[in-house]
């Protein structure tokens, strides 16, 4: 016989069996505790979220991405919000995982030494904030994901690092395009980050369908340009993002607005408008053809790292990961059959912004 007795995350397990039989028994009410007890503490944090009060407070997110990590900030006051940083890091968490798929120490502590300098900015402010860090592919595909959550949450505190998913990175930056802008009928959203890619498809301001495709930047940095890039590599290269793409299942209809957001798109548009600088008021709406991905493919494809570092426009950082990126663009345009997309510099940071909002402001 078995009696399971529940009451404040406590199980009372009487377990009267043959030997035989005792450890399936005891095993099961394991089981039945620990789903009882997470039930419990997912109750109490939903029930923590619904009375957080935004009023007067700072709100901040963080997406920690495979190659960058972004920081957004605002002052929220009588449900207004006034800006007050946007910051940019590159720690590189990705780096080295395709091959290891562990998240590396030096990688790590690049991370680290970045979330304490956002911590640092916060603190500054000596002002009550609440902070929310999405994480996306690197962490979420990590086989060491647990220790590396653990260490970067000794900065805030334990369990404020949400691990999302492909589709809830698509949901969260479509949030962020049709909050930004007036979109109407069809459109599609890219987004390339370093370790993924998410396509999303939604009609005037709802979204209707999303994908999460195993490529981004920094994967292919890894699988194909390292130690330098070869024009068979990035036939190759090409060869494995198509494979990919057709596991696909979102067609768009005709007359459909392609949108591209996030550092390969914005840095493409900084390019061609020869930016000393970056202004994400003259990116902001660019629209990239397919002529201008071609034109600078062939251009890239022929320079050294070092040479690429010193063109107008180009984040030197970024510089190793802008030609893998424009292969995934040029990709994305040849399987979904469109000449142009159109550039916007936001992103999952301004979209887990507006989804606390809306769902916390009252």
């Amino acid at each position: 016989m078995l009696v399971v007795s529940y009451a404040e995350g406590t199980i009372i397990l009487l377990v009267i069996a043959p030997r035989s039989k005792f450890y399936f028994l005891l095993f099961l009410g394991i089981y039945i505790h620990s789903t009882l007890l997470k039930t419990k503490i997912d109750n109490q944090k939903s029930n923590t979220m619904k009375q957080l009060t935004l009023n007067n407070h700072i709100i901040a997110t963080i997406d920690i991405g495979t190659n960058s990590m972004l920081m957004l900030g605002v002052d929220y006051y009588k449900k207004t919000t006034h800006f007050l940083f946007d910051h940019y890091y590159m720690p590189r968490l990705g780096e080295g995982l395709a091959q290891s798929h562990c998240i590396n120490q030096k990688a790590l502590a690049r991370a680290y030494k970045d979330l304490q300098a956002c911590k640092k900015t916060l603190d500054g402010y000596q002002r009550p904030y609440h902070i929310f860090i999405t994480a996306s592919s690197a962490i979420r595909e990590a086989e060491n994901q647990k220790d590396i959550v653990a260490t970067l949450e000794k900065i805030f505190s334990p369990g404020s690092i949400e691990i999302i998913s492909g589709q809830e990175e698509a949901r969260l930056s479509y949030l962020s395009l049709k909050d930004c802008y007036s979109i109407d009928s069809k459109n599609i959203l890219f987004d390339i980050g370093g370790g993924s890619t998410e396509i999303a498809f939604g009609k005037n301001d709802t979204l209707i369908e999303s994908q999460s495709i195993k490529f981004g930047t920094v994967k292919l940095l890894d699988m194909y340009f390292k130690p330098k890039h070869s024009f068979d590599k990035l036939d190759q290269a090409r060869e494995y993002i198509l494979q990919q793409l057709s596991n696909c299942s979102i067609l768009p209809p005709k007359n459909t607005q392609f949108f591209g957001t996030a550092g390969s798109f914005t840095q493409c548009a900084s390019m061609l408008l020869q930016l000393e600088t970056y202004q994400a008021d003259k990116i902001d709406g660019f629209k990239l053809s397919k002529k201008n991905i071609t034109d600078k493919i062939s251009q890239l494809s022929n320079l050294s790292i070092k040479q690429i570092k010193n063109l107008a426009g180009i984040d030197p950082k970024r510089a190793d990961v802008i030609l893998p990126g424009l292969i995934i663009i040029e990709c994305l345009m040849q399987f979904f059959k469109t000449d142009s997309i159109k550039v916007y510099d936001r992103g999952i940071r301004f979209g887990k912004l507006f989804d606390v909002i809306y769902r916390y402001s009252g």
